[in-house]
């Protein structure tokens, strides 16, 4: 019919923007191994302007932001990131080249690691494209929000802990007791997919009758922490001088390693994190659920569950060059490389608050409160310091030392018995009223996860080794622990404030988190001891007004200038407090060195602050006395000699040690008393300066410091020209084609036509055949020193260049 009209037809619609390409919501596991690609693709050409001739470098930004989501921690905030981005190049930005619009473009998200059972969470990702002044259309482009589903895994190792405790009572992540009486160093954990491991150390204790944990050593990467209270000497016969705790990183290639704090002792425990399960082999076993594979053999056989797993204990023992005592092992240089890191960001920034930073790091994608710093932050810095004063062969004064790991690998543990009238059950009935009578006991006999039966058992077992109950105080420990690392996690413990918001444990399970009962010497309030006016630390049980004790000072109380800058040193002792009032006491001596003899000029005090490391080591100043005004005296750089002492409460002061601060180059110190310091016999002293033999005159570099001939004056070099403030050998060719010929001018070029007619006549030259001198041809009469400047040319081409010359 003329004029009808068809059915409309509707096309299909089109999308015009990003269209995200992932399945949504995108869902992302807590225990995931590898990170989310989220994949985006242009749906329209991202255009250049018009006026634009080329813009194949023209790249569209699209800002990538991850917001907060209000969830209980037990923090001072009440919001947290549930995920981060995963980008290699520009922090929280992704860019789209214009030249390659249609293609797919991505960019990777990951799960934070938060240990806590809360529970599957929805939140998303936000993107917006920044500014774009080519084509409008895409300038400040907000797509709707990606949803993402972020799945708790972490109740998969629900009151799961790994323990070893005192002189060793081990248990495996999936709850298997047993007993470890060897030494050595050890496997304790080991992820089998990514580079973390933890040593563990055991040396006999208490006269032989038993090992103890003395060190740990946590490996990422190229990063080693290590807690070391492992006393010198081997067996039962281990030196029993005071020696302090090592605690700080061994290496610092990754910056993967976070240590929150740290107080030594003798009770080390590994709380699995989800993407633990399935991947974990050492002596806490294979953390998936099933206890009658724990004990799996290095070798891959695995052992009968039993309280003495000889078979399966002293294959994880460690070789020498495997050990992680004192930094990544030599085996590791020559293993293959591992999986490039991730740098995660968390990309929470808002674009209307202007104090919101972009935050990236290879840790960002482990929760951690607002503001919280790191021990190992500090640590850190002082390792990254050592390395690259070690790189460019300079010295500092962030010591650490490196220790020797001894122990008799033929000692056995005597058969034990009871004695002092114990027998099994008196010692299991003081046990368990010991634990239950504790505010820690009290506190946790709700909580489910709270390990008592094989705490209990080491109680027992331990008075069986030693007749006594002076190890009782570990069996506590072993609870406090495990009932802790619950507490932590299972949010159904925590309490709300009304008023703010914040979560924290209810005020009877609050004792559970102050260490060591505040040593009778507290009160515990907020998880923090609140210690009576005469005492101070962490667990209430450092009496203020008593006075340190110092043990040593690193190197034997010396300290080389040349080797280190000597600003200042650490001092080993302890008990240290981390407070104000922590000061050292400096007393200075000056000694003027001569040429011909000591002289001691001036001597003073000064009290100055310490610098805290830990209660077993703090760093103090060693300053200088200001110069005075220059004696008519020949005198080398001077010593000094410093008496420090160390006190808690700027009053009360340890004993003195001393410390000799000298110039290795010109000075042999045999101890810290200036007696003890002689001029060396291999130096010259000429000037007021000491110089090595064969150093070179800075002012004459054809001048050198000759023993053999003088150690007073300095020795002029025979055969050599100093021309413009540069010393050469004869006939060393110069510009112009003029060469040195100190005959005719030592401070002058000369026309080279002298030089090769000594040269010609073959009775003037001679071949050196050492090694040393690879052969180089040089004049008879002339030093070794100028063999060094001739080019390692033949006779016979030397010839022949000065006859082409002339």
């Amino acid at each position: 019919m003329v004029g009808a009209k068809s059915d409309p037809l509707e096309s299909n619609g089109l999308f015009a923007g990003l269209k995200v390409l992932n399945q949504l919501p995108i869902k992302l596991r807590e225990s995931d191994a590898v990170s989310t690609e989220v994949k985006l693709q242009p749906t329209i050409p991202i255009l250049c302007s018009d006026l634009q001739s080329e813009c194949s470098e023209t790249v569209l930004p699209i800002e990538i932001r991850i917001p907060y989501v209000s969830k209980q921690q037990l923090c001072n905030s009440g919001k947290r990131l549930e995920f981060v981005a995963e980008l290699d190049r520009t922090p929280c930005r992704l860019e789209i080249n214009v030249a390659n619009w249609n293609k797919t473009h991505s960019f990777k998200i990951a799960p934070v690691i938060d240990g806590v059972y809360d529970g599957d969470t929805y939140t998303r990702v936000s993107l917006q494209t920044g500014e774009f002044i080519t084509h409008p259309a895409w300038s400040d482009y907000i797509l709707p929000d990606i949803p993402v589903l972020v799945m708790d895994t972490d109740v998969s190792v629900e009151g799961k802990i790994c323990m070893s405790n005192n002189d060793p009572h081990m248990r495996t992540f999936d709850g298997n007791p047993y007993e470890c009486q060897f030494g050595g160093e050890f496997v304790l954990y080991k992820h089998t997919k990514l580079p973390i491991q933890v040593h563990v150390f055991f040396k006999t204790c208490n006269r032989g009758l038993a090992y103890c944990n003395c060190a740990v050593s946590v490996m990422s990467g190229g990063d080693v922490f290590i807690v070391d209270t492992c006393k010198p000497g081997s067996g039962v016969d281990q030196i029993t001088a005071k020696r302090p705790m090592r605690a700080g990183l061994l290496g610092c290639e990754e910056g993967q390693l976070r240590v929150e704090s740290q107080n030594g002792g003798k009770h080390f425990k590994i709380r699995p994190g989800a993407k633990d399960f399935n991947n974990t082999v050492g002596l806490c076993g294979t953390l998936n659920n099933d206890r009658y594979d724990d004990f799996l053999t290095r070798y891959g056989q695995i052992d009968r569950v039993t309280r003495y797993p000889r078979r399966f204990v002293l294959s994880w023992r460690v070789q020498p060059r495997d050990s992680i005592y004192n930094g990544p092992p030599p085996s590791q240089s020559n293993a293959p490389n591992q999986s490039p890191r991730s740098n995660y960001c968390r990309c929470a920034k808002e674009s209307n608050d202007a104090n919101s930073v972009e935050q990236c790091g290879y840790e960002e994608n482990i929760a951690k409160c607002p503001g919280d710093g790191s021990f190992s932050s500090g640590e850190q810095q002082k390792c990254r310091r050592r390395r690259a004063a070690d790189k460019h062969d300079q010295g500092h004064d962030d010591v650490l030392e490196t220790r020797v790991f001894e122990f008799d690998i033929d000692h056995r543990v005597p058969e034990p018995s009871w004695k002092n009238n114990w027998t099994n059950n008196t010692a299991r009935e003081f046990c368990e009223e010991f634990v239950a009578n504790t505010s820690t006991g009290k506190s946790c006999e709700s909580v489910a996860g709270a390990d008592f039966t094989n705490s209990i058992k080491g109680c027992v077992e331990d008075i069986y080794l030693t007749g006594s109950t002076e190890w009782a105080p570990a069996a506590l420990q072993a609870v406090k622990s495990s009932c802790l690392g619950e507490l932590e996690k299972n949010t159904t413990f925590w309490v709300t404030n009304n008023e703010t918001g914040e979560v924290s444990l209810p005020e009877e399970m609050e004792a559970v988190m102050c260490p060591n009962e505040c040593s009778g010497h507290g009160q515990c309030s907020n998880g923090t001891c609140n210690c009576e006016e005469t005492f101070a630390g962490e667990d209430c049980s450092v009496d203020i007004y008593a006075a340190p004790i110092i043990y040593y000072l690193p190197g034997d109380g010396l300290c080389k200038t040349r080797s280190r800058p000597c600003a200042r040193s650490p001092v080993y002792g302890g008990t240290f407090l981390d407070n104000k009032n922590l000061t050292c006491k400096v007393e200075i001596q000056e000694i003027q060195v001569m040429v011909e003899a000591q002289q001691a000029a001036r001597k003073t005090e000064i009290v100055i602050p310490a610098e805290f490391v830990h209660f077993e080591e703090v760093l103090c100043l060693l300053p200088n006395l200001r110069r005075q005004k220059r004696s008519n005296q020949c005198t080398l750089p001077p010593m000094y000699r410093y008496g420090i002492s160390v006190s808690n409460n700027n009053a009360t002061f340890s004993n003195a040690t001393y410390l000799m601060k000298y110039d290795d180059k010109c000075l042999l110190c045999n101890s810290n008393d200036a007696k003890n310091c002689k001029l060396k016999t291999d130096i010259c002293t000429i000037d007021c300066g000491c110089y090595a033999d064969g150093e070179e005159n800075v002012a004459d570099k054809c001048s050198i410091c000759n023993i053999t001939y003088s150690n007073s004056t300095w020795y002029r070099r025979i055969g050599f020209c100093l021309i413009n403030g540069k010393c050469y050998t004869q006939c060393q060719l110069g510009p112009s084609g003029k060469v040195c010929y100190p005959n005719t001018s030592v401070h002058d070029w000369t026309a080279p036509e002298d030089c090769a007619h000594d040269i010609s006549d073959d009775s003037n030259v001679h071949r050196i055949e050492s090694d040393d001198y690879n052969g180089c041809c040089k004049q008879a009469g002339v030093e070794h020193f100028s063999c060094f400047d001739c080019n390692q040319h033949s006779t016979s081409s030397y010839k022949a260049h000065f006859l082409q010359a002339r």
